[in-house]
């Protein structure tokens, strides 16, 4: 029986010119891809319900002086969708402890980095979809970037770590997170130039960016 819960690292993949990243969002600046494996348990979606036990990867998305963190069932990996599949086109639902587990480990793997790269600001989206363009609520907000952010905001203390304000982000689905040095709030030198960089990187490429919107919030862009 496979182990449960564990996180495995399972290697670092350098990008290199002639690299198919099709299936990555956002390669623009790309240096490496670090994944993480680990396996959780869920219940299929059927007549006879079942349990059954389905392995994840979790990736680092390495660019200058910031980084990305998505995650994704192993059997997706070569959907271009991957990171953003729901339980029904999935056949399953994880276990609310799986779900916990896996974000406990994202959160996790911010802090070692936060920890290696301290000048360095790593995020994430809240990867929209169908669901959300239904949605009644918080139409400009995807579901998960309203889960990821309250789970964040209990995991990361404020006299600690920061995050950005700017609406830009919020409008799409993004939150990054920082260290805060000798609890001074404002950016430090080096911070500064990462954050400039990395926004700099995200506006370049806007027509990439409105996939990172919900269908309401495009709308107000266009």
């Amino acid at each position: 029986m496979p182990d449960i819960f564990i996180l495995k690292p399972i290697g670092k993949q350098k990008k290199r010119d002639n690299d198919n990243l099709s299936d990555i969002h956002f390669p623009y600046g790309l240096v490496q891809v670090e994944r993480f494996s680990i396996n959780l348990i869920g219940t299929t979606l059927s007549h006879a319900p079942r349990k059954v036990i389905k392995g994840y990867v979790i990736e680092l998305h390495h660019y200058p002086g910031f980084a990305m963190i998505k995650y994704y069932p192993r059997m997706c990996k070569n959907d271009p969708k991957k990171y953003q599949l729901r339980s029904k086109e999935l056949g399953y639902q994880l276990s609310y402890i799986s779900l916990r587990c896996i974000l406990k480990q994202s959160a996790l793997l911010i802090k070692i980095y936060l920890d290696d790269n301290p000048d360095s600001i790593i995020g994430y989206v809240g990867q929209p979809d169908n669901y959300d363009d239904r949605s009644k609520v918080d139409v400009r907000t995807a579901q998960r970037a309203r889960v990821y952010n309250r789970y964040v905001l209990s995991m990361f203390q404020s006299h600690k770590y920061a995050f950005p304000e700017d609406q830009l982000f919020r409008d799409l689905n993004l939150n990054f997170i920082r260290k805060v040095h000798k609890h001074e709030r404002q950016l430090t030198t080096k911070q500064r130039v990462n954050y400039l960089n990395m926004r700099t990187n995200l506006t370049a490429h806007e027509k990439e960016l409105f996939n990172f919107m919900t269908s309401a919030t495009k709308k107000q862009y266009e």
